[in-house]
């Protein structure tokens, strides 16, 4: 697993348990692939409350999203730049010409997310 670069979001890695989401996020790798194959933005895979631990509830729970929205909003762009790296780490690639789409599937955390493709054989 490699190590994460925070970039932007260095203060809620750092005040958000940063490390073990990051460890999370990389073992649903196979989840984020898989929503990638199906077409959908793979932070979808991971934005329903009752597919995350419960040691991330204080961070992505209803409480967390009403008391402080802003830290809130920078912990989802978090986790999108966790997810873009752990697959960019692999086979995959940003898809710049589908940007993002929206997410509808009740109870997600996320509205949108950006759409990933395999990266061509070189």
């Amino acid at each position: 697993m490699k190590e994460f670069i925070p970039g932007p979001t260095a203060t809620v890695y750092d005040d958000c348990n940063g490390q073990e989401i990051w460890t999370y996020i990389n073992g649903c790798k196979e989840r984020l692939e898989t929503a990638v194959d199906l077409k959908r933005p793979p932070v979808e895979a991971l934005g329903v409350a009752w597919m995350m631990p419960e040691v991330f509830s204080e961070f992505f729970g209803s409480p967390a999203r009403e008391t402080n929205p802003e830290q809130f909003d920078l912990l989802k762009r978090m986790v999108g730049r966790m997810v873009r790296q752990v697959l960019e780490s692999g086979e995959y690639k940003l898809d710049i010409e589908k940007g993002s789409s929206s997410i509808t599937r009740k109870g997600n955390i996320f509205k949108s997310g950006a759409q990933y493709e395999r990266k061509l054989a070189e």
